[in-house]
């Protein structure tokens, strides 16, 4: 776990270690009600878990708020760049940040605006 710079960063891992033994006896009673052939029953039970218990644990709480946070893939970074080539191209490079954050987020919200209405919301 120390090679997750999040969780060294704010000194987490003696706390999860204080709370291990008690974590783990927690996690011994769902492990036989959690349903991971379903990715989305799986997501549910998860989050109720923590729901649950999450107060019992706040190191590990804390920490798993981080890492739910962690993106698996580059994957969203990698959407910004190619979205943000498509709006700048190669030739305005030099454009003030804040032109760029802003035109980004434009994007992004008309984007989801789109896809919300789409769907119906």
């Amino acid at each position: 776990m120390e090679v997750l710079k999040p969780l060294a960063h704010y000194n987490l891992i003696g706390g999860m270690l204080n709370e291990l033994p008690a974590y783990l006896s927690a996690c011994t009673a769902y492990s036989g009600v959690i349903d991971m052939s379903d990715p989305a029953a799986f997501t549910l039970a998860i989050l109720q878990f923590w729901r649950n218990v999450g107060k019992n644990f706040p190191t590990w709480s804390k920490a798993v708020r981080i890492i739910f946070a962690l993106s698996p893939s580059s994957a969203p970074a990698e959407r910004v760049f190619s979205v943000l080539k498509r709006l700048f191209g190669e030739t305005r490079s030099q454009t003030l940040a804040d032109m760029v954050e802003g035109s980004l987020l434009l994007n992004f919200n008309n984007a989801k605006r789109r896809s919300e209405k789409e769907a119906g919301f």
